[in-house]
């Protein structure tokens, strides 16, 4: 496990209890939705639409679940935000070889 030194930055009270020391867990700053917020912002940068759409609509997102207080749900939409990642990227590894064949490829 690892664990943080008193000089560093000391990560606010997790909502989702799953470890006893949860401001020291390194897991826990993948599982909070701030990062989750930052993960999904930084991957909708490329989104088809554009990157202000994808803005909006992930803030919106987030404002709309904003009260939920319940680690279940908690741990439900952070698996959710998960997911739109993973779609996301394989999106963008989808356009990424679709443009590769297109160039190397006639059809």
């Amino acid at each position: 496990m690892f664990h943080v030194s008193e000089r560093t930055h000391k990560l606010p009270e997790c909502p989702v209890d799953h470890c006893e020391q949860q401001q020291t867990c390194a897991l826990w700053s993948r599982q909070h939705p701030s990062y989750m917020f930052t993960k999904l912002l930084y991957l909708g940068r490329e989104y088809p639409k554009g990157g202000d759409y994808f803005r909006d609509r992930l803030r919106a997102a987030f404002a709309r679940n904003k009260a939920v207080e319940d680690p279940e749900q908690i741990k439900a939409l952070i698996a959710r935000g998960e997911y739109v990642a993973r779609e996301l990227e394989a999106l963008y590894y989808l356009r990424k070889y679709r443009a590769m064949k297109k160039r190397y490829y006639e059809d």
